[in-house]
């Protein structure tokens, strides 16, 4: 069969998916929270698989709540009595009056881990609001709607120092005993409260989703992302989770600092009216086939893994194609200023910058954004050309040519093709037909692989991509058995 490719992938400054692909929609069982970057109407961006747009591109219209995502953040806390240095103080009818003034829609996630006015994970507090929160969902919604909580909430597990060198110590290969190791020291399942109506209850018992926060702290030793998710997807298996996991993802690096990032002016864009040359600080990105990668498997999901969801975020907001629409952000590091402007020769020593509130060009690259829904078409196609949803399982992996296979024995397959630095390859079987999956984010950038050979670990069969893997690319292709 033909291999599965997306034809209309453009990767750049814009956020140009919305304009660029075919109508889609997702099956049952997945889920995709994305911002309006660029496109002025709403609706289009459901009509290419979005399944639920930003809550703020609707203005927070909450007559368009069922149809929405949103990420609260805990100023709530502060408008209902929390203490400047966090919401240890707040009581239960506190902490339920801030969860009704969150106005939850149908696919829900919050930021109340940050900010002064934070709610500590693993908390009464994280519990009385989460437990509100379902009641609201179901009130207003049913029992399909879905709270994924506080992102990257640390009582439950993000597997962070995941990496090679680590990766087949006890403290990871452990959780994959059974059901009981796969939740310790994991207090999102172990930590009990006292419920409204008696009961007790875990933080997982009023989540209908955990999430998985893919944030890229450093520009290096960050090759390892997708294997983490991977991993904390098999523990969630393991542990008899069967509620919807969601993988939360941003492209910037997170934690480049003032050394790397803020250094200089790394975003450069010349203006035509006025002429010159604006220079903007801002965050640098993670390879787009990186992006590409974390939008398929987060539809994809490790064995078992059978509720999907993704979450890009953005703090960019709607913008437009106007190249000559700058914002000017104010100060930054130190007092140096987020922009600069060099005139032409003509051109008006000032530049007039955007007022805040009216759209302007994007200063970040917003090609990661387009890498995550690529990696979604991607996912799309290969269910359709399989048929649905079949038996997942995870598959060995040779590089020259069948000669040599990574076979992980006993090893928990993730930890050891990470020990390894090599590639996640996964087989999905239904009716005849067998969808074979690749990444590997360790092989050089653009260079052919001819010798991946992909082995059906249940029958032995092995596997070649009608075309090379190239680089880091995300490769699935469906076959006859």
């Amino acid at each position: 069969m033909p291999e599965i490719v997306d034809t209309r992938f453009e990767p750049g400054q814009l956020a140009l998916y919305p304009y660029l692909y075919d109508p889609m929609t997702l099956p049952a069982g997945r889920l995709y929270g994305a911002y309006p970057l660029l496109h002025p109407d709403n609706n289009k961006y459901y009509t290419v698989g979005v399944t639920h747009l930003d809550h703020s591109g609707w203005g927070f219209d909450n007559t368009k709540r069922a149809t929405s995502h949103k990420i609260t953040g805990a100023n709530v806390m502060k408008n209902n009595g929390a203490n400047v240095s966090g919401a240890a103080n707040m009581t239960r009818t506190q902490v339920r009056n801030a969860a009704n003034q969150s106005a939850c829609t149908f696919f829900f996630g919050n930021q109340n881990q940050e900010g002064e006015y934070y709610v500590a994970a693993g908390s009464n507090q994280a519990f009385w609001y989460n437990e509100r929160i379902q009641e609201i969902q179901l009130a207003d919604f049913g029992a399909n709607a879905i709270n994924y909580g506080s992102y990257g909430d640390t009582s439950m597990y993000n597997a962070d120092t995941l990496v090679a060198s680590n990766a087949l110590s006890s403290s990871f290969v452990n959780r994959y005993a059974n059901a009981t190791a796969a939740k310790a020291s994991i207090p999102f399942f172990n930590n009990t409260y006292t419920a409204m109506d008696g009961s007790t209850k875990t933080l997982a018992d009023v989540h209908t989703a955990a999430n998985i926060r893919l944030y890229p702290q450093q520009p290096y030793n960050n090759n390892a992302l997708v294997h983490r998710a991977m991993h904390v997807e098999d523990c969630y298996v393991i542990a008899g989770w069967t509620k919807y996991i969601v993988w939360f993802v941003w492209p910037p690096y997170e934690s480049v600092g003032e050394s790397i990032a803020h250094s200089g002016w790394p975003y450069v864009f010349r203006t035509t009216n006025p002429a010159g040359k604006v220079e903007a600080f801002g965050h640098l990105h993670i390879p787009t086939s990186q992006a590409v990668a974390m939008g398929f498997w987060a539809m994809q999901g490790a064995p078992g893994a059978d509720k999907k969801g993704l979450v890009p975020f953005s703090q960019g907001g709607r913008g437009t194609a106007d190249i000559n629409k700058q914002h000017a952000f104010g100060i930054w590091y130190g007092g140096k200023p987020l922009e600069r402007w060099t005139p032409d020769p003509g051109s008006p020593s000032s530049f007039p910058w955007t007022s805040e509130g009216q759209l302007g060009y994007s200063q970040e690259p917003n090609k990661g954004h387009d890498g995550y829904h690529s990696g979604v078409t991607r996912w799309k196609k290969s269910y359709d050309a399989l048929g649905g949803y079949g038996t997942k399982a995870y598959a060995q992996v040779s590089y020259d040519g069948g000669a040599t296979w990574k076979d992980p024995g006993s090893s928990p397959y993730i930890l050891y093709m990470l020990s390894q630095k090599a590639g996640i390859a996964e087989t999905e079987v239904l009716s005849g037909k067998i969808k074979v999956c690749f990444y590997d984010p360790f092989l050089p950038p653009k260079k052919a692989q001819p010798g991946i050979r992909i082995k059906h670990m249940a029958t032995g069969q092995v596997f070649a991509f009608t075309k090379p893997v190239v680089g880091n690319e995300t490769k699935a292709e469906v076959f006859n058995l």
